[in-house]
């Protein structure tokens, strides 16, 4: 039983969780992504021997490219060919519902490299290409930092992380990733701190997209994962099945349909 405080009401509560689900979206959607001109840089190398298992787990975002979220952490789950991983991030979404929305993304990561992946979002229609997402730099126990890019015709979608173990990362560490991913061609000048302070354990809302525009099923990582081509809905479905096992007001499509 979630304590959490009930955001939408039960009269036009199915509507209440549109909204607040099509504005949480926008808010992503326009978030965490530093648009360029040019293509992606083909000479970014993840790291060398890359420990799969050893870098599963839970991140703490430190910094992010252009983002507004707080609490935004990061849970890789591996698979056979890549990971599942959950994006869960903090929104304060205003108007009509002004309220704090925990929100829980899918996404497939397929392994194509040492330290490089391709990213398959299981929501959002991006004109963008999946982006590549590079492990520059690791030493799995206290920091990461990630470049990510994806193309459209003449313009690339950057994006620069620093991840941690933990809320926190000393900052002399943070300085020389920034000088790492400055190198691969992010702007760290956009980089905006995430702030892990006062994160609350039984957010207002959570939601997860997945529930409501997740892939079919048979679209997360399988073995053989890119080479095969084919890949399977494991970060959908596992993320999507933490149901009421997560704090919070969990969303349900199916006890909100509008009539």
């Amino acid at each position: 039983m979630h304590s959490a405080r009930e955001v939408v009401t039960s009269g036009g509560r199915g509507m209440m969780v549109v909204m607040v689900l099509l504005s949480a979206l926008t808010v992503l959607e326009t978030s965490a992504h530093s648009i360029d001109m040019g293509r992606c840089r083909t000479d970014v190398q993840g790291v060398s021997d890359f420990q799969q298992e050893a870098f599963a787990g839970k991140w703490y975002v430190i910094e992010l490219s252009s983002t507004s979220s707080k609490c935004f952490t990061m849970d890789f789950k591996s698979t056979s060919g890549g990971y599942s991983v959950v994006d869960s991030q903090l929104l304060r979404v205003g108007g009509i519902v002004d309220t704090d929305i925990m929100v829980e993304t899918d996404h497939v990561y397929i392994t194509t490299g040492n330290g490089q992946m391709t990213v398959r979002v299981e929501v959002m229609v991006s004109p963008f290409s999946d982006p590549s997402v590079f492990v520059l730099d690791t030493d799995y126990t206290s920091y990461a930092a990630l470049h990510e890019c994806g193309n459209m015709v003449f313009l690339r979608r950057v994006e620069g992380a620093i991840l941690s173990r933990t809320p926190t990362l000393d900052p002399e560490i943070v300085s020389q990733l920034r000088e790492q991913l400055s190198a691969t061609g992010a702007n760290v000048e956009r980089m905006d701190s995430i702030d892990h302070s006062n994160c609350p354990e039984d957010p207002d809302l959570v939601v997860r997209p997945s529930d409501w525009f997740g892939a079919d099923e048979g679209d997360a990582p399988t073995e053989g994962g890119a080479e095969g081509g084919e890949a399977g809905t494991a970060g959908g479905a596992e993320g999507g099945e933490a149901g009421t096992n997560n704090q919070g007001t969990d969303v349900n499509p199916a006890e909100n349909e509008l009539p």
